[in-house]
């Protein structure tokens, strides 16, 4: 029983770690928001779904670094079947960083600045554990 808890904890524990990483990322997000609202929605020269769209596709290889290691330096330790190191390997290397980077950046393209995309995104997460 004591090592069940043991692996559930630890998987809470690793997703309480990209709340950090969803909120360092919505710094340059909302940055490079008032330059694309100032700038380039005037010139209509792209839409803003193309511009959301790049500005996922370049966060997301960032944030999937950080997931190899973390993997690696995880999974094992805590005991968890070799069977299944492919699959939770997916997971943590593509699934949970592109779910933070597109929840992160979702919440900083509703929040007018950086400290209120940080409170959003952090309740929203409460709400996600929670449910």
């Amino acid at each position: 029983m004591q090592g069940v808890q043991n692996k559930l904890f630890s998987i809470f524990v690793v997703l309480i770690l990209t709340v950090p990483g969803a909120q360092q990322l919505q710094i340059p997000f909302i940055a490079n928001r008032t330059i694309y609202e100032i700038r380039e929605r005037p010139s209509k020269m792209y839409s803003w779904s193309s511009w959301v769209t790049t500005q996922i596709l370049v966060e997301l290889p960032w944030n999937m670094v950080p997931g190899i290691p973390l993997f690696f330096s995880w999974y094992w330790t805590v005991g968890y079947p070799i069977e299944r190191a492919g699959f939770t390997f997916f997971i943590f290397a593509v699934l949970i960083p592109f779910y933070y980077t597109t929840v992160g950046q979702a919440d900083a393209a509703m929040a007018p600045t950086i400290e209120v995309a940080a409170l959003l995104f952090t309740s929203t997460f409460s709400f996600v554990l929670i449910l």
